[in-house]
């Protein structure tokens, strides 16, 4: 697990590339550190396939479908629909709220209900019930759902990419969804009982009138409806933070494919099965490529740059400038 959760931790934290750090005596002569390598040329060719899609793949193998599921063709790719709907919807709702004035003790009371509530309980983002991997929490067959009862209208918010829909899209295109209805459920069970019991049924079209695609909803409080575009607006500022990581994340993994020679820059993602990493590992000792030299051993940074350059090497077979200036040595074991 380390030598995933290690890279993994890297990647998220720092955005840096990860480069597998070993010897072809260590290879050839270690069982753990040959399971070692092939583990993490698995741990890569997820992570690269899920950040840009399954789109333009040259070859399917068993998984890709599973892989498809959860980030689509398209994955975060700039040309990424999904990716397009995040970032237009955070950018117009991060700052929405009522036009209209507002009593300041109506404004009170909204604090007092934001206070009472956590927005976004990050636990959930992944959580989803037995089913099709597609539909996140509360978005179950790709029809959005608070507290139980359906809310067929709410397929027409702006945060759902056109690609995402009832029974058809990726989870990565429900999650904003999931996020704000799990929001918005928090504020709701938040309510004194008699004010839930009045709100709930107005809720999605309050949401749909917050999201320009419906009229002002009469009988919902001014509090409750300062609160709900509070919510609405602190998950969109969430999401344009979170869209913004995540692009660093997609250059570090990819970059990353590129040093450990899965593929060019230029190329799509390449999903390994694992006979087909172990083949690869293989292929490294059959040709000689994982080089230690005397002058390198026992000399820890001179050791290191040694195999940047063999990665430096690998990138080039693939057609690929390399970087490896910032890139992060993961030990074999």
């Amino acid at each position: 697990m380390g030598l995933v959760s290690e890279p993994l931790s890297v990647l998220i934290s720092e955005a840096r590339p990860v480069l597998l750090s070993t010897s072809v005596e260590t290879l050839q002569n270690s069982a753990v550190a040959q399971e070692q390598h092939v583990a993490f040329y698995l741990f890569l060719s997820y992570l690269d396939t899920f950040f840009h899609g399954t789109g333009g793949m040259f070859d399917r193998p068993d998984g890709t479908d599973a892989v498809e599921a959860l980030a689509g063709p398209q994955g975060w790719r700039r040309s990424s629909e999904v990716r397009a709907c995040v970032e237009a919807w955070a950018r117009s709702q991060s700052l929405s709220g009522p036009q209209e004035a507002i009593a300041a003790e109506e404004q009170q009371e909204a604090q007092r209900l934001l206070s009472r509530v956590a927005l976004r309980d990050p636990t959930h983002v992944a959580k989803r019930t037995q089913g099709d991997a597609r539909f996140p929490y509360m978005c179950s067959g790709g029809r959005p759902k608070i507290g139980g009862a359906r809310l067929t209208r709410l397929s027409q918010l702006s945060c759902i990419p056109k690609s995402c829909g009832r029974d058809r899209g990726c989870r990565l295109g429900f999650l904003v969804l999931s996020d704000l209805l799990q929001t918005v459920y928090a504020l709701l069970e938040a309510l004194d009982p008699k004010l839930r019991a009045s709100v709930k049924p107005l809720i999605g079209d309050l949401l749909l009138e917050l999201d320009g695609k419906g009229p002002r909803v009469a009988g919902v409080p001014d509090a409750v409806r300062i609160a709900v575009a509070a919510a609405t607006a602190s998950c969109a500022r969430g999401w344009r933070e979170a869209g913004e990581r995540m692009d660093a994340w997609r250059e570090a993994v990819q970059q990353s494919a590129v040093l450990a020679g899965l593929r060019g820059a230029d190329d799509a993602p390449v999903l390994l099965a694992p006979h087909q990493a172990l083949w690869r590992m293989q292929q490294l000792l059959n040709d000689g490529s994982v080089v230690e030299t005397a002058e390198t051993e026992g000399n820890p940074e001179a050791s290191a740059s040694a195999r940047v350059e063999h990665s430096g090497q690998a990138g080039a077979r693939t057609g690929s400038p390399v970087d490896t200036d910032n890139c992060f040595l993961v030990a074999c074991m």
